[in-house]
């Protein structure tokens, strides 16, 4: 079988190279007429690209190239959170390896060779984890034909395994509300940090506070990335204007640097002030007080975007699809009814 190439669907359908890359990469950034979907497909079956393609993945000697991308430069592969996703990624491809010849490759955007390492095309799908800019999200997309994003926020365009933070921080309001908090704050990233395309956290919040009935104060809201440090840090600038009553924080980590800040000052948890995490690192539970938050899937997360990753390649598609994992909240000392 000879090897069907994109500039051969484009010369067949009339197309340019770019716009067939764009649909046979599932890529939906831009808006494109249905016939021009449906002829770039039709032609891809019709010249056997799809088979060609399944043939070569197959092969006995031919490794599938699954890549890991870190895209986010604000946080660490390493940390609690992406460092459960990654180990679900690895699990699921160590007994993918047992049927397959596959090969897997971890690459961080903060690394010198990133870019060049993904437009070399070595990678013939990845698995996309972090708050990235649009820019690079684009280099990935235009470079790597099968993917999918594994997290929090959704990126678009692409298939997507989330469990939904903008919905769990509107349920935490919710939550807050019904124990009486009406001043209720909100640790974590806003839209001031512009060069992030993915974080619906804050919005998640603002929406929570309309179904509450309250009134949005932008007194009660601190913009800072997810760290402990930026946890730390926001509380001391928030409790510098105003005393909520209640802090949403982002992540666990930021909620474990605001309780630092409360204990330092004396403030009492949950007597004064209860505060609410989001994702349920290990470390949370043992913290005193030890935090109220929503437990989130880390592992099955990368477990099912691998699953699903290889779906796309064994069985090529024109939708993009979008998985739900639950979170789950988890109640202990540091959040409780208003005194």
């Amino acid at each position: 079988m000879n090897d069907v190439k994109l500039k051969d669907i484009a010369e067949e359908s009339g197309f340019s190279v770019s716009t067939v890359s764009r649909i046979l990469s599932g890529d939906r950034s831009r808006k494109m007429k249905e016939q021009t979907i449906r002829c770039v497909l039709d032609t891809a079956k019709r010249l056997g690209y799809y088979e060609e393609k399944r043939t070569r993945l197959y092969k006995a000697d031919a490794a599938l190239n699954i890549g890991c991308l870190f895209v986010s430069d604000h946080e660490s592969i390493l940390s609690p959170f992406f460092s459960e996703v990654l180990s679900g990624i690895k699990e699921e491809i160590s007994q993918l390896s047992q049927f397959r010849n596959i090969t897997f490759d971890l690459l961080l955007c903060e690394d010198d060779d990133f870019s060049s390492r993904i437009e070399s095309k070595s990678l013939d799908a990845a698995v996309i984890l972090g708050r990235s800019r649009s820019s690079t999200l684009e280099l990935i997309r235009t470079n790597i034909a099968n993917l999918i994003y594994a997290g929090l926020n959704p990126v678009g365009g692409m298939d997507e395994v989330l469990c939904d933070a903008r919905d769990g921080m509107a349920d935490a309001v919710r939550y807050l509300n019904g124990l009486g908090h009406t001043r209720i704050a909100f640790i974590g990233p806003t839209p001031k940090q512009s060069d992030v395309h993915n974080e619906f956290r804050y919005i998640g919040y603002q929406e929570g506070l309309a179904l509450c009935g309250l009134e949005f104060d932008d007194r009660l809201v601190e913009d800072v990335y997810l760290s402990i440090q930026d946890g730390y840090e926001g509380a001391s600038s928030l409790f510098s204007r105003i005393k909520p009553t209640a802090v949403l924080a982002a992540n666990d980590n930021t909620a474990l640097g605001v309780l630092s800040y409360l204990k330092d000052k004396g403030i009492l948890v949950p007597d004064e002030v209860s505060v609410v995490g989001f994702d349920n690192i290990e470390v949370s539970s043992f913290f005193k007080p030890s935090l109220s938050t929503y437990d989130v899937p880390k592992k099955e997360l990368g477990r099912f975007a691998v699953k699903f990753l290889i779906d796309r390649i064994d069985n090529p598609r024109n939708c993009d699809i979008r998985i739900n994992v639950p979170y789950r909240f988890i109640k202990r000392d540091s959040s409780g009814r208003i005194l």
